[in-house]
């Protein structure tokens, strides 16, 4: 066979492709790229404007509280973009890549890893912030009353740290199915229901007494666990396809 044959024996596409994927294959780049981008941009935009609202709050309970839990938020932020980013990452990869080969089995046990992963490493972040944190936020400046908002606030939001990493590697696996509006709709409605809650936990209102500092991390631990309650009832079934070849809607 010539090298002129040999590339235009090309295999041609399945016949039931379906129109998503076609899209993404054939679709123009600029065009594909902002719909890729767009739905995990507003993700990250939203939790990051999260902290940016808790932290106005918080400062209204005065510098103490403000510089306190300021320095957990570095920390609180690498967590994240670990779970989220790297190894989230690798999830996201893990099962678009399995599908891809049709390798529907295994597709459907990776969450399980997943779920493995996110338990051990969110006790090794709880025992690691817990045993090391009044050290940590000592060596970055915090004494008196900013140490003891900062080690307040830690060790409540550290002490789910499973939460935030089952909640981050569960949306890792939805996006990795190849559903991105159903990450958005969970971000940004927990967001629309924890931007109200802030205020109420931390200041209080009426009968229902303000909890200050321990109000905030609150919010972020009640956030955490909606979250992955909501990605728990979604069921999403990876070995199941329609015959078109789509995922399986939640």
């Amino acid at each position: 066979m010539t090298a002129e044959g040999r590339v235009t024996s090309v295999p041609p596409a399945p016949a039931d492709m379906d129109a998503r994927t076609r899209r993404l294959l054939e679709g123009p780049l600029p065009r594909t790229l902002l719909e890729l981008a767009a739905p995990n941009a507003l993700v990250m935009v939203t939790q990051i404007s999260l902290g940016l609202v808790e932290l106005f709050f918080i400062a209204r309970l005065g510098v103490d509280a403000l510089a306190g839990v300021s320095q957990v938020f570095p920390v609180l932020s690498l967590v994240g973009a670990i779970s989220q980013g790297s190894i989230g990452g690798g999830v996201v990869s893990a099962i678009a890549r399995t599908l891809g080969r049709g390798q529907r089995q295994e597709a459907n046990n990776l969450p399980w890893y997943a779920v493995a992963i996110a338990m051990l490493l969110g006790a090794i972040t709880t025992a690691v912030l817990l045993a090391a944190g009044p050290h940590f936020y000592l060596a970055m400046g915090a004494r008196g009353g900013s140490l003891q908002a900062a080690l307040t606030y830690s060790n409540l939001v550290f002490g789910g740290a499973v939460l935030i990493w089952l909640f981050n590697l569960l949306l890792a696996v939805i996006r990795g199915t190849g559903n991105l509006i159903l990450p958005v709709a969970v971000v940004c409605g927990g967001a629309l229901l924890l931007i109200p809650l802030f205020p109420l936990v931390i200041f209080g209102l009426g009968p229902i007494p303000g909890l200050g500092v321990i109000g905030g991390a609150v919010g972020m631990v009640v956030y955490s666990t909606l979250g992955v309650i909501r990605w728990v009832v979604t069921k999403i079934r990876l070995t199941q396809r329609e015959p078109s070849g789509r995922a399986a809607a939640p």
